[in-house]
């Protein structure tokens, strides 16, 4: 979960270069971390993973209604990877099978193209994978519209009529409908609402600027999704609520730092401020102005002097702990003196590293103390 949240985090406020392809950076977020969302609960993970699981005990995997499951709850938050790799497994690909299912292989590989095929807004994508990337929006308008075009004459082929197994037939239009974006279909194929919000933005709304107005999908996904754990949910609102009106950042980075500091350790609170503060000098100067009901303190320096305490405390950090100190303009030095004064100045190998310390930082006074003894 700490690793899912940072790297929204960064999405959000410090990958200034995300904004423009910030769908696609949400479909490589949700493949790594889709399984974090819902522990106890379906995700789009959980129901593919479960279908392999199966697929042993299966001789025609079409045949099996999770096999279809899957794969548009795969579709629709865009591992195209995962589904090219099911519609491989269709039994009309079996030599045994291709002179009795000619017309059903024929429709499942124009899927299977159009999907390989499927315009993606992108600077790039990893060798091998499905789709092709476009790093140009009116590029990828012109290729989107083409696309869409085909899906919708492949919709309504006549080729359909001569499709005589049903389990096919109804499977592969629910994955053309997945493409040509039917808001039903999106939704009874995704189970959490950040998948919802993913397939809200790939495959119906992926021209505009993502940034305004996903507060208010986003509100709309949760009203119709599960949501699980309820801090991770806050957590999720906060850093997706992010808001281009520089009036509203400072309300949205409270919240947000309100929410970690309730989810997350000392170590999250110490060090995700420099993440924020890349969103602009709006977020530093709120984060690093002193504050009367902290005692003169800012919430940067707040935390990390909670996390040079948590270091502090043990053996075998302590001496990480002046790293932090030293970033703490108001109380670190006489904290780290504190610190040093505290080490066995009868142990050897502790004298001479808090000496160490003392050339790096200064403080005079302890080094001096330190080198009588």
């Amino acid at each position: 979960m700490l690793k899912a949240v940072w790297e929204l985090i960064e999405v959000f406020y410090v990958d200034r270069s995300a904004t423009w392809w910030l769908p696609e950076r949400l479909v490589d977020w949700l493949a790594k971390y889709d399984k974090v969302l819902l522990i106890d609960e379906d995700t789009v993970h959980s129901k593919v993973v479960s279908f392999q699981r199966k697929l042993s005990e299966i001789q025609f995997p079409e045949d099996d209604a999770a096999y279809w499951d899957a794969m548009a709850s795969a579709l629709s938050v865009g591992w195209l990877d995962v589904v090219i790799a099911f519609l491989r497994m269709h039994g009309s690909y079996r030599l045994d099978q291709l002179d009795d299912r000619q017309t059903e292989n024929g429709l499942v590989e124009a899927v299977t193209l159009l999907i390989m095929q499927m315009p993606r807004l992108r600077p790039r994508l990893p060798d091998g994978s499905p789709g092709v990337a476009i790093g140009f929006k009116p590029d990828f308008s012109k290729a989107r519209e083409k696309w869409r075009s085909q899906v919708s004459k492949l919709e309504n082929s006549v080729f359909w009529a001569e499709c005589n197994h049903r389990g096919t037939l109804l499977g592969l239009k629910k994955l053309i409908q997945v493409l040509l974006g039917n808001v039903d279909v999106l939704q009874l194929s995704t189970f959490h609402w950040m998948e919802l919000l993913v397939a809200h933005f790939l495959h119906l709304i992926p021209f505009s600027l993502v940034l305004d107005g996903m507060r208010s999908i986003a509100s709309k996904c949760k009203g119709l999704k599960s949501s699980g754990d309820e801090d991770l949910q806050e957590l999720l609102s906060a850093i997706i609520s992010n808001d281009t009106e520089v009036n509203a950042l400072p309300s949205t980075i409270q919240i947000l730092f309100a929410k970690c500091t309730k989810v997350f350790n000392a170590w999250m609170m110490a060090h995700v401020d420099d993440l924020l503060i890349a969103k602009g000098e709006d977020v530093r100067s709120l984060l690093e102005e002193d504050r009367q009901t902290l005692g003169g303190l800012s919430l940067k320096e707040l935390h990390r002097l909670v996390y040079s305490q948590v270091l502090s405390s043990h053996s075998l950090t302590w001496q990480l702990a002046p790293v932090y100190l030293a970033a703490c303009p108001k109380q670190g030095l006489g904290m780290l003196e504190a610190l040093l004064m505290k080490q066995s100045c009868s142990n050897q190998k502790l004298a001479l590293k808090a000496l160490e310390i003392c050339r790096l930082y200064e403080p005079d006074t302890v080094s001096t103390a330190i080198a009588r003894v």
